[in-house]
């Protein structure tokens, strides 16, 4: 498009933007019309040629206008924080996603406007912010930069943005954010911290349960609920429960942090009298087996705006009214006890004689500073019937809910007041029917005797398959014992948003990708866990092994921000940085666990997750914020060098049936943390990136001096892990990559048993390691899978995870298995849903659909797929923080079709794989014929062609901008 064109263009798109199109055309139209009179007045056929011209050329700029023109952004959002409910964050950082059916659209410019008050953004007294005319291609984290915000307020904004023609998008639907409490004073002076009156002890910690009654007499603009709990807590208001969320607040390091969580209960509260109520549980703040933060406590304040402009705080303070709840224990790990007899009805409604109850005490606040929760609440994200149900011995009821989860679930029960009901869940059964009993030693339900009692598991999730129901009748059955009704499960995890998909036309592959991902799904909770029946703690080995391939499928950003956050709050002062985080077990002053708390392949989610955020979502803020931790670390690893330069210490490769190769794995991991560190320093050009430099020189020469033997091009003892790991990481030279990777493929058909003796139990000896099948464990699978994937090894892996024998992925699906085992040697295994070897599902995104970031924030992306034989079509998608990507292929008697979708902004690099007599169209137009670019198509620029070093496959590369579309071969 000319200039002229482009300056034409843009004057009808403002034209019709500011006044709609219907104005423009009257205007014109009507200036043609009085044309027409004159000439038919002179009878003139020159003034008919003019009309005539000037009509055509309206059609043709109001269409140029109207193709030209970008849709308006969408996905409008903060991005610090998951809600837009509670926003402490005194310059907050707005994204939206840009659409434009064009190619190779990009975006040049934005403008953003915040108002207050009203919608009006016309009204400049209610602007806080016009940014202006930005020249920019950022739309993620663009920092607010108007007047101060104030807490408790609504604010309402919007953006458009300019494209590469220099056309104008419409404005964003507006929409509204609530801030929180952006200074610890803007709370209001009389709130507090409150308690039960009953002495607390360690070993005495009553469950609470507060209530407080106002009155509404004017009419309500708006209404905020500001509330904490610690450890869980449920709130309630007018009998109903507010909000959604399973487990409020999300799991901190309550010595550095405490997260309160905003609710909006404007369309919630009555002209008269109300009554909020709220109960808490022990959750991970009060536990007696591990750390003990202190009593349970609670805050809250309700934040009321009148349509007269006045406002009221409703607060917590000892005019509460508090008693023990009907909850007599709760644990984090599913174990409730609930005593219907003790319940009051009506006590979270309005009306209730509370005289009998005592007035809350003020409570010392806990030690962390409060914030507002910025990750994703825990929600209930599917509902699961039972499937089957049996009866295994007299008085037990089995339900079978046909598939493992981290949940909660939901019964009715009916029989005598005062009888007791035990409810297990359970992962798997034995033999005759009954589960087999985790961690949770069971929930106990006491009747009241008053029909149809309802229940539910409130203050916890635990993993679950089965439920059994002890001491318990059918409907139809005369015993005298309690009756099951209806039950139901409910699958929770963390609300991130889902925005990827995988489907392939081999079903193997499809139930494959479902069992990881509800294995992962499973262990997203308000922190990333290693399991939901057991520890349930943050091991972080598990934390930035998985990151890379579960970011393709669901948006972590908020998620993982706050476990770097997590991860930072347990740094101990000597730079140590432990393997769980938050660490509920063990603080500075605690006896050492020894490598279970210090293990530098766990210790790396210190250093690597910041990175990987930054890779993913273009996020600075974190990598800078965390940069200080990183260098500590990494200056504690440096004490713990050998005196070859390497470090040779930890737990290795977890549960690996080919050996924990523990001194080539952390040392692995060594390198790669250097590596890394010398990239974040590069990156924001600090004064210490040459230091970096020479230490990641330093330790990658200390580990190929160590372990890589120049003769046989293969590191030693040779493993899966011990070789894929290096060249993952780079520490391979380029010279000597082919060779190594064809020693992989050659440990992969010819094993040898590598069995670290280091450890006496041995976690990773499952028996003789079998030709083609996998040998890592919890480290080194993730980086077996990319390692082989992208040398185009698609046939190999597929081998591999789709062997009928153990250990495969396929013979976890055979055996039954709807999520992850914790280890290779099933049946023999402790928990059946864990998320160790997920790091299979980077295979799915990364390989199959060829998807690979190569700037950050997928600005540009590789587009490099492989196509195992045998697999006649792959569909995935991928949201990225600038749109969907999507890769699809179809292989039909060896046609290939790859339909691949550029989100504007971006542009991606393409790899076809070379052959002399490939010919090659996209769209129907050859881009590629006879060894030679025939022919030239939008949005499509050849770059040559690539041989790839690890495989030394020849790959024909464009580079494509924004749009859809479809080549064949």
């Amino acid at each position: 498009m000319s200039e002229s064109t482009k300056n034409r263009t843009s004057f009808w798109i403002s034209l019709v933007q500011k006044n709609g199109m219907i104005k423009p055309l009257i205007e014109i139209t009507g200036i043609f019309s009085i044309i027409g009179l004159i000439g038919r007045f002179f009878n003139n056929a020159y003034f008919d040629w003019l009309r005539c011209c000037c009509i055509t050329m309206l059609c043709f700029y109001c269409v140029t206008a109207l193709a030209g023109s970008p849709q308006a952004p969408s996905d409008t959002k903060i991005i610090d924080n998951f809600s837009s409910l509670g926003i402490d964050q005194p310059q907050p950082r707005f994204a939206w996603i840009l659409h434009d059916k064009e190619r190779g659209q990009i975006q040049t410019a934005y403008q953003v406007m915040v108002v207050t008050k009203t919608d009006n953004f016309e009204n400049s007294n209610n602007v806080v912010w016009n940014s202006g005319k930005q020249l920019s291609n950022e739309q993620y984290g663009i920092v607010y930069s108007g007047k101060p915000l104030l807490s408790t307020t609504r604010y309402l904004w919007k953006v458009r943005t300019w494209n590469k023609d220099n056309v104008a998008s419409p404005w964003s639907t507006p929409v509204s954010f609530v801030t929180g409490f952006l200074r610890p004073g803007d709370w209001a002076a009389n709130t507090q911290w409150i308690r039960l009156p009953k002495a607390i002890s360690k070993e005495v910690n009553p469950l609470p349960m507060f209530r407080k009654e106002f009155t509404v007499s004017k009419k309500v603009s708006s209404a905020w609920l500001y509330i904490s709990g610690l450890g869980q807590f449920n709130s309630f208001l007018n009998g109903a429960k507010i909000g959604d969320n399973v487990i409020d607040p999300a799991w901190t390091e309550y010595s550095k942090t405490v997260n309160y969580v905003t609710f909006d209960l404007t369309s919630k509260l009555r002209t008269g009298k109300n009554a909020i109520g709220v109960m808490l549980g022990n959750g991970l703040f009060a536990r007696k087996a591990m750390r003990d933060f202190g009593p349970l406590v609670m805050i809250a304040q309700l934040h009321i705006n009148f349509a007269d402009g006045t406002s009221t705080d409703i607060v917590s303070d000892n005019t509460w009214k508090a008693r023990e709840s009907p909850f007599t224990l709760t644990t984090f790990d599913a174990t409730e006890h609930y005593d219907a007899r003790l319940a009051v009805e009506g006590w979270d409604s309005p009306g209730l004689d509370d005289r009998e109850w005592e007035n809350a005490v003020v409570a010392k606040a806990p030690e962390g500073k409060l914030i507002a929760q910025s990750s994703p609440p825990v929600t209930a994200r599917k509902t699961f019937e039972p499937v089957k149900i049996s009866t295994p011995a007299p008085g037990i009821l089995v339900y079978d809910f046909g598939q493992n989860m981290s949940g909660t679930f939901d019964v009715v029960l009916r029989g005598q007041r005062g009888a007791v009901v035990t409810i297990f869940p359970g992962e798997a059964t034995t033999a005759d029917g009954r589960i087999i009993q985790g961690r949770t030693s069971g929930c106990l339900y006491t009747l009241n005797g008053k029909g149809d009692e309802h229940w539910r598991l409130s203050f916890s999730s635990i993993g679950f398959r089965y439920l059994e129901f002890r001491d318990v009748a059918t409907e139809t059955s005369a015993s005298t014992l309690p009756v099951v009704g209806k039950v139901n499960a409910q699958f929770v995890y963390t609300a991130s948003r889902e925005t990827g998909s995988f489907r392939a036309s081999d079903p193997r592959y499809n139930q494959i990708f479902d069992m990881v991902l509800n294995g992962l799904r499973s262990n997203m909770i308000s922190i990333h866990t290693d399991g939901p029946n057991y520890e349930r703690l943050g091991w972080q080995e598990v934390v930035y092994t998985i990151f890379p391939g579960s970011s393709y499928y669901f948006d972590l950003h908020n998620l993982y921000s706050k476990i770097v956050e997590d991860v930072k709050s347990a740094q101990r002062v000597s730079g140590m940085s432990p393997s769980i985080a938050p660490n509920y077990w063990s603080t500075e002053n605690t006896p050492s666990r020894g490598v279970f708390d210090d293990s530098p392949a766990w210790g790396a989610s210190m250093i690597a997750l910041p990175w990987q955020l930054y890779q993913v979502y273009g996020d600075s803020s974190v990598l800078r914020n965390a940069l200080p931790n990183m260098k500590k670390y990494l200056a504690y690893l440096k004490t713990k060098e050998t005196p070859a330069g390497v470090v040779s210490y930890g737990l290795g490769d977890w549960m690996a049936p080919g050996g924990t190769s523990v001194p080539n794995v952390e040392g692995a991991i060594y390198v790669m943390d250097t590596k890394i560190m010398y990239e974040a320093t590069k990156l924001f050009k600090t004064q210490d990136a040459s230091y970096f430099k020479d230490e990641y020189e330093r330790v990658r020469a200390a580990y190929n001096l160590k372990y890589y033997d120049k003769d046989k091009k293969t590191y030693l003892p040779a493993s899966q892990a011990n070789l894929s790991m290096p060249l993952a990481f780079g520490i391979v030279s380029e010279a000597d990559r082919k060779a190594v990777m064809e020693q992989l493929v050659k440990v992969i058909g010819n094993p040898v048993a590598i069995v670290d003796s280091s450890r006496g139990s041995k976690p990773g000896q499952f028996g003789p390691v079998l030709p083609d099948h996998i040998t890592t464990g919890d480290i080194g699978t993730t980086y077996l899978w990319r390692t082989l994937g992208d040398a185009g090894q698609a046939d190999l892996v597929q081998k591999m995870i789709m062997q009928e024998e153990r250990p495969s992925y396929w013979s976890m699906v055979k055996y039954g298995f709807t999520t992850l085992p914790e280890n290779w040697n099933y049946p023999k295994t402790r928990s059946n849903n864990h998320d160790m070897y997920a790091g299979i599902f980077e295979w799915f995104f990364r390989s199959l659909g060829g998807i690979s970031a190569v700037k950050p924030g997928y600005e540009e992306f590789a587009l490099k797929a492989v196509y195992p034989k045998g697999l006649d079509s792959v569909n995935i998608t991928s949201g990225t923080i600038r749109g969907l990507i999507r890769s699809s292929w179809t292989n039909k008697n060896g046609r290939m079709s790859w339909k691949v979708t550029v989100p504007v902004n971006s542009k991606a690099i393409l790899y076809i794989p070379y052959a002399t007599d490939r010919t090659i169209t996209e769209g129907g137009k050859k881009i590629w014929a006879k060894d030679n670019v025939s022919g030239n198509v939008n949005g499509i620029k050849w770059k040559g062609s690539e041989t790839d070093v690890d495989s030394g496959k020849q790959y024909i590369v464009w580079t494509v901008g924004s749009g859809n579309y479809e080549f064949i071969w």
